[in-house]
C-alpha cells in the first residue's frame, strides 16, 4: 500500500509540474504571436549599402530543391552575392544550381566545389570552406538551408535587424509544411510548430543554422570557423561562440521560413533522433532540462488516463482526479494549439489542405504529439552515432568528431574548384521571370505577412 501511495504522490507532483508548465508556454506562446505580429508589421527602410555573402550549402535533391534555390536569386536586396556549395562535382544538386543560376542572371553567384570531409562534418566543411574565400569588400554573412523556402524580404530583414551596434546574430527558425496528409507530417508539423513557439524575444534565442545572420567582422574576432573544427553542429557551435561573448541572439519572426516535408514513420523517427541527440550533445543543460519535462508531462498525462481507467473497473473513487487534472491539461493545449494555428497564419504563406489538417492535428493531438516527442528524446538519451545525409558520424562525449564513415562514392575531379556566374546581362524585366513555383492559396489571414 505504501508504494501505491508513493506512486501517486510522484503522479500528483508531476501533475503539478505540468499544469504550470502549461500555463507558462500558453502565456509565452501568445506572447509571440503578439510579438510576431508586431515585428512583421514593422517595416524599416533597409540600408543596402553593405555587402552580404548568402551561403547555401547543399547536398542531394531536397524537396521543392529548384524551387527553394530560386527564393535565394531573387532577395529583395541590391548588394548581395549568393554562394553555393556542394561536396563534389557528382552531388545530383550542382546541375540543378548550375541551371538557376544560368536562367537567374540578375544576382552574382558562384558555386564552390569544397571536397569531401575528413575531420568534421561535411556541412560545416562546406562553410569553413566557403566563409574562407570571401571577398574583402562583405561586411555580413547570411546562412541558410536548401530545404526551406525564404521570403523576398528575408534578407532584408536580417541585414536590418543587424544594423544595431549591440547585435550579435540574427536568427529565423523554419515552420514545416506538409506537402502529404501522414499522420508522421502531422506530428513532425505539431512538434516542431511546439519548438517555434518557444522563441520570442528577449535576445536569449539560440541560432538556427537554416536561417541567420552576423556580421562577418564578429564571425571572425569570435572564432566560430576553428570552433567548428572537428565538430557537426553548425548551430549549436555557432550559439556557444555568441552567447560567450556576451552578444544577444534576437529571433526575427519575418525571418521564419517555410520548409517543406515528407516523411514517413520510420524516417521521422530517425529525424527527430538525429535532431535530439545533437542538442544532448552540444546544449547538454537546455536538452536535459527539457527531457525532465517531458517526461514528468508525459507521466502525468497518461499516468492519469491509466488512473482514470483503473477507477472505472475497479469503482474506486479516484476517477475526479484524473479527470479533473486532464481536463485541465487538454484545456491548455488546445488553447496552445490555438494560438499556433494564429502563428501558422502568420508564417506560412503556401498554405494548402494538407496544412490546416495539420494544423487541426496540431490543435487536437496534443497527448499524441508528447508521447511520440518524449520517446524520440529517451532514445537519444543514449548514442554517439549519428548518420546525416548518408555519412555517419562518431563522436565524443563532448561533441568531437572522432570518425567519418563516408559512402563509397568517386572522389570529385575538381575539388576547391570555383564556378563564378558573374552578371552576364542586364537586369531583365520582371514580366520576362520564370515565375516561382509555389502555390498561392492562402486563407484568411488574421494578419498579412507583407
Amino acid at each position: 500500500m505504501i508504494y501505491l501511495t508513493i506512486a501517486f504522490w510522484i503522479w500528483g507532483a508531476a501533475c503539478i509540474v505540468a499544469l504550470v508548465q502549461g500555463v507558462l508556454l500558453g502565456l509565452h506562446t501568445w506572447e509571440h504571436r503578439r510579438f510576431a505580429r508586431r515585428r512583421i508589421r514593422d517595416s524599416r527602410p533597409v540600408d543596402q549599402t553593405r555587402r552580404v555573402a548568402l551561403l547555401s550549402p547543399c547536398k542531394g535533391l531536397d524537396l521543392q530543391l529548384e524551387s527553394n534555390l530560386l527564393h535565394l536569386l531573387r532577395q529583395d536586396y541590391q548588394n548581395y552575392e549568393v554562394v553555393f556549395i556542394v561536396e563534389s562535382d557528382t552531388d545530383p544538386a550542382l546541375e540543378v544550381i548550375q541551371r538557376l543560376i544560368q536562367r537567374e542572371s540578375q544576382v552574382p553567384a558562384r558555386i564552390i566545389i569544397a571536397g569531401r570531409a575528413l575531420e568534421t562534418g561535411q556541412k560545416i566543411h562546406n562553410l569553413a570552406t566557403a566563409t574562407a574565400q570571401l571577398g574583402a569588400d562583405v561586411e555580413i554573412l547570411a546562412f541558410v538551408d536548401s530545404d526551406v523556402c525564404p521570403e523576398p524580404d528575408w534578407l532584408a530583414r536580417l541585414v536590418t535587424r543587424l544594423s544595431r551596434p549591440d547585435s550579435g546574430a540574427i536568427t529565423g527558425y523554419r515552420w514545416f509544411v506538409p506537402v502529404r496528409l501522414t499522420l508522421a507530417n502531422c506530428l513532425l508539423y505539431s512538434i516542431n510548430a511546439s519548438i517555434a513557439a518557444l522563441l520570442g524575444s528577449g535576445g536569449q534565442s539560440i541560432v538556427w543554422g537554416g536561417s541567420w545572420a552576423i556580421r562577418r567582422s564578429d564571425f571572425e574576432s569570435l572564432g566560430i570557423r576553428e570552433s567548428w573544427q572537428g565538430t557537426i553542429s553548425d548551430d549549436l557551435v555557432a550559439t556557444r561562440a555568441v552567447q560567450a561573448a556576451r552578444l544577444p541572439i534576437d529571433f526575427e519572426p519575418a525571418c521564419m521560413t517555410e520548409s517543406p516535408m515528407d516523411y514517413s514513420l520510420l524516417g521521422l523517427g530517425s529525424f527527430l533522433r538525429r535532431q535530439h541527440m545533437i542538442g544532448r550533445i552540444y546544449a547538454p543543460r537546455i536538452w536535459y532540462q527539457s527531457l525532465c519535462l517531458m517526461i514528468l508531462s508525459t507521466v502525468a498525462v497518461f499516468g492519469a488516463i491509466g488512473l482514470l481507467t483503473a477507477s472505472l473497473i475497479f469503482n474506486e473513487n479516484w476517477s475526479r482526479w484524473a479527470a479533473g487534472f486532464l481536463v485541465t491539461w487538454y484545456a491548455l493545449q488546445v488553447y496552445r494549439g490555438w494560438l499556433r494555428h494564429g502563428l501558422a497564419q502568420v508564417y506560412v504563406q503556401n498554405w494548402t489542405k494538407c496544412t490546416t489538417w495539420a494544423a487541426l492535428f496540431d490543435v487536437w493531438a496534443a497527448p499524441l504529439s508528447l508521447l511520440y516527442n518524449t520517446l524520440a528524446m529517451c532514445s537519444a538519451s543514449f548514442g554517439s552515432r549519428i548518420v546525416w545525409r548518408g555519412i555517419t558520424y562518431d563522436l565524443d562525449r563532448q561533441g568531437r568528431l572522432m570518425r567519418v564513415l563516408q559512402p563509397a562514392v568517386l572522389p570529385s575531379s575538381v575539388a576547391g574548384r570555383q564556378l563564378r556566374y558573374d552578371l552576364a546581362e542586364p537586369l531583365s524585366p520582371a514580366s520576362d521571370r520564370v515565375p516561382l513555383e509555389r502555390e498561392t492559396r492562402l486563407p484568411p489571414r488574421e494578419t498579412p505577412r507583407r
